[in-house]
């Protein structure tokens, strides 16, 4: 036989004549795996998932909703924030050390430093973020009681570092929150002290009421005079100027005409409004009137935030959700040894038939 008669025909036969070596090379190859399978460690994993809370935004999400009102929407940070502090503090080489000393996994992993044992921790260990901004974690271990206490160990330094987080932040967020309501109350008195001198000083009470009693009287006290007039030049048809009446209309005309004269001449005790002062007096009052109205609703919001930022500061509900909890794994995480076991069986198949493959064209090669 040539190497040209070497067919697939004549390989099949050579399988075939073959048959015993390669199922005895199979069963052995087989039966190691099996034995090296059942000798490999089991490792367990535990771990948990979790979604920011509602509440957590707490100064935040109120400060996000009043922005929005005030036509600043999106500017203040929700929940992907918070998402990415969880993942943060999850990442963190604080809580990694927490754990490591806390179960001693320095000695369990014979690491000779910190580092090695934080390489080794880190290699059991996986912190991923799922499309629904849902934060899940695990860890493997070959210890099946410790590997659910260290999940849920890593669960309570995730809630007492962003708790103690939220606190600080709390805690600045009130003082800054503070000092910007004390602002605004010194301006809002500065302004109010400002109004009381405006209106003592033009002995005004209230403005748009006295602007209009000023008008009313003095459109009656200008209609008497025309009445009057009229009454006089009706009288100097008949009288002589020197008459008695008609000295007395034109002594109330005189009269009438003094009266309607002070509203135009500045007066310290009147109750009317001078006219001639009435439009100047009129636009600082309402502007005065706008910036304390303004103050006033700033210092409201402020106020708000401010009893926010101190609830928010000493505040102690949890800083997240936990939609599934670390639990005792019941079934190893790995190895599969079923696959593994497979894997070789089929490796053996393939190696002995291409240990044959081979051998058979050397030796046609030769011949």
């Amino acid at each position: 036989m040539t190497e040209k008669d070497f067919s697939t025909l004549e390989l099949i036969k050579l399988y075939w004549r073959k048959k015993f070596f390669i199922g005895a090379v199979t069963f052995v190859m087989t039966s190691l795996s099996i034995v090296g399978a059942l000798m490999l460690p089991k490792y367990y994993i535990a771990g948990a998932t979790i979604m920011a809370n509602d509440e957590s935004g707490g100064m935040m999400a109120g400060l996000a909703g009043m922005a929005s009102q005030l036509g600043f929407g999106g500017v203040v940070g929700g929940v992907g924030d918070q998402v990415n502090r969880y993942l943060a503090i999850l990442k963190s080489s604080t809580l990694k050390e927490k754990v490591i000393r806390t179960f001693d996994l320095a000695e369990k992993y014979e690491s000779k430093t910190m580092v090695d044992a934080f390489a080794e921790f880190s290699g059991n260990y996986s912190v991923i973020l799922d499309e629904e901004m849902q934060v899940s974690f695990s860890f493997v271990d070959r210890d099946q009681e410790m590997v659910a206490e260290i999940a849920n160990y890593i669960l309570f330094c995730l809630d007492s570092i962003n708790q103690s987080l939220t606190n600080s932040s709390g805690r600045n967020q009130r003082i800054f929150v503070e000092r910007q309501y004390e602002t605004i109350l010194d301006s809002l008195s500065m302004l109010e002290k400002s109004l009381v001198e405006l209106m003592e000083k033009n002995n005004l009470i209230v403005i748009p009421d006295q602007f209009a009693a000023s008008a009313q009287q003095a459109a009656v006290i200008k209609s008497n005079i025309m009445l009057k007039e009229v009454e006089r030049d009706v009288m100097l048809q008949s009288m002589d100027r020197d008459a008695p009446q008609v000295r007395q209309v034109l002594t109330e005309i005189g009269s009438l005409e003094e009266k309607y004269a002070e509203f135009y001449r500045s007066t310290e005790d009147g109750l009317f409004v001078n006219f001639n002062d009435a439009p100047k007096l009129g636009v600082e009052y309402e502007k005065l009137n706008r910036k304390i109205e303004y103050y006033a609703q700033i210092m409201m919001f402020v106020g708000s935030q401010l009893e926010e930022a101190k609830i928010e500061e000493v505040k102690d509900i949890p800083s997240f959700q936990v939609l599934d909890r670390p639990m005792r794994p019941d079934k190893k995480y790995k190895p599969s040894r079923s696959k593994i076991v497979i894997a070789v069986f089929l490796m053996s198949i393939s190696m002995s038939m291409a240990y044959l493959y081979f051998r058979q064209r050397w030796v046609l090669e030769e011949n």
